[in-house]
């Protein structure tokens, strides 16, 4: 099974992109045509292997959400504590996906 990680780029020079993976920026080879900075990409063993647009990624996003939430009240938190907990996640996402 392969895991391909979401990124955002940050600057493209040639053939290599810096991309944030949400606090770690790391040099990558671009593998995908027409990448620029601001792109959600994914990567995988080093280099881009496709883009995602924002809208497909933010809706990822709120699935994770869902799925932290779930997770959250099974490990025991108040249901006011896992909302705060996924609330606090999901706006940190929402700033990396603007780039903020």
């Amino acid at each position: 099974m392969c895991w391909a990680v979401p990124a955002r780029v940050v600057r493209v020079e040639g053939m290599l992109a810096q991309v944030d993976f949400g606090g770690a920026v790391r040099t990558v080879v671009v593998a995908a045509e027409g990448v620029k900075e601001g792109d959600i990409v994914l990567v995988h063993a080093g280099a881009i292997i496709g883009k995602v647009r924002p809208e497909d990624f933010a809706e990822s996003i709120k699935l994770y959400a869902e799925l932290a939430l779930e997770t959250a009240l099974q490990s025991g938190l108040s249901r006011k504590e896992a909302e705060e907990l996924v609330k606090r996640q999901l706006s940190a996402w929402e700033r990396w996906l603007r780039g903020e």
